[in-house]
This record gives C-alpha cells, structure tokens and sequence, in this order.
C-alpha cells in the first residue's frame, strides 16, 4: 500500500519515484524464512539524480529453484512536489511450466507530494512483462495522509494493465 507514500529503499521494488523527495544514502535487507531475501542500496543525497540497486531471492513454494532478480532505478524531481522515478529490472527463474525463463522490462512511477497529502503511480513491467512468469503489465496507484509526521494512512489498488478494475487493495 506504499505505491502514493516517500519511502527509502522499498521504492525500489513499490514506485522508483518514492524516494525522490528523501536525501539519505542507506543500506537495506530483508530475510524471510525460507531463503527468501531482499537487499538495496540507495543515494538520493550525493546528487540532484538518485540511484539505487538491489537484488532479491524468492523461494517459490512449488518450484525446486528460486526465482532471482536485479533492479537498478534513478529517481530525480521534475518539479517542487513532483517525482518521477524508473527501475530496470533483469527477473530470472522458473515459470509456470517449471521452465527456465527469465525477463527484461521497466517499471516507471510518479509521486506528488503536497505536504500532507502524496499522490502516486507507478506502471509495472511496462515493456509487456511475461504473464507465465507472474509477471504481466499492471498499473498501481495510491495515496498517502499524514498527520505531524507520526499518524499516517496509506491506501491503494493494483489493476492488470488491460483492465481498469482492481484487483488487490491494500491499506
């Protein structure tokens, strides 16, 4: 639910734009049980332009191998409360037919923010993606209130790029 939310090294892998409105170099990982892990590494304060890499590892419940993937994602401003952000991503595993395959594509995303008020959206695997992989193109939008910086409220949809309707939510 962090698609319309500034966020640190999560943007990577939510909306590439969400860090833009940060300055911080910071290292991050994730592990979860079994072998399942995601690190990134982020810069939004050397330069006007922000860049962050990570890679991650998912066990897949039936398959034997993991799926693996990179990401490498720039982050800049394109004006005072507008962000815009891309990530290539390079997406290697089996498919649904247990197959080895892996995917190329590029993940964009906009985030407005507005004091206590962020707008966003982010376009997945807008190059087409690969729907026996899981991964097919979708579009996500979100949006965030906060108040003092201590209470904040998140909410958002994910919808399959050919159709309008959601199909998952998240608060």
């Amino acid at each position: 639910s962090l698609t319309g939310a500034s966020q640190l090294n999560d943007s990577l892998y939510t909306n590439p734009a969400a860090s833009g409105f940060t300055q911080v170099y910071s290292v991050d990982g994730a592990f979860q049980m079994p072998k399942t892990f995601a690190v990134s590494i982020l810069d939004t304060r050397t330069s006007g332009i922000g860049g962050a890499i990570g890679y991650f590892r998912k066990q897949n419940d039936v398959a034997v191998k993991a799926t693996q993937g990179a990401k490498l994602g720039f982050v800049s401003k394109v004006g005072e409360g507008i962000a815009f952000g891309a990530a290539g991503k390079v997406i290697w595993g089996p498919n649904s037919d247990g197959a080895d395959a892996n995917l190329k594509d590029i993940d964009t995303g906009i985030l407005a923010n507005y004091s206590m008020f962020q707008f966003g959206l982010v376009l997945r695997n807008t190059l087409g993606g690969d729907a026996k992989m899981d991964q097919t193109r979708e579009w996500g939008s979100g949006a965030r209130i906060g108040w003092e910086d201590t209470l904040f409220l998140n909410v958002s949809t994910l919808s399959r790029w050919e159709s309008v309707a959601p199909y998952q939510y998240g608060i």
